[in-house]
């Protein structure tokens, strides 16, 4: 969302759209401005795409998938949040660390 506001803004959000004529320029002034906003590690991957609009749609891609794995790790320290309990011999104070850290985890 916050690309597409930026793409507006900078008036190159045609760029991204599928059925539109862009100029090269256009192109290489969007995909400067994606570049800046994802992490180094991605920009050899985005960087061989052959338009801002491929690089785009792979960090959809990425995007899904980071979700995605995100839904289920929350799902499992909910899980586990739920069904935590008292280990013998633990005390309140460790017991209390356990619940904290899941809580940040989750």
């Amino acid at each position: 969302m916050l690309m597409q506001i930026n793409y507006e803004a900078m008036e190159i959000w045609e760029t991204i759209d599928p059925g539109t004529n862009v100029k090269r320029s256009q192109d290489r002034q969007a995909m400067g401005a994606l570049m800046r906003s994802v992490p180094k590690e991605m920009w050899g991957t985005l960087g061989a795409k052959k338009t801002v609009k491929e690089a785009w749609e792979t960090v959809q891609v990425m995007r899904i998938g980071a979700d995605r794995v995100k839904e289920v790790t929350a799902q499992n320290l909910l899980t586990e949040f739920e069904n935590i309990k008292f280990k013998e011999g633990e005390s309140v104070e460790d017991f209390g660390m356990r619940i904290t850290n899941l809580v940040a985890n989750l």
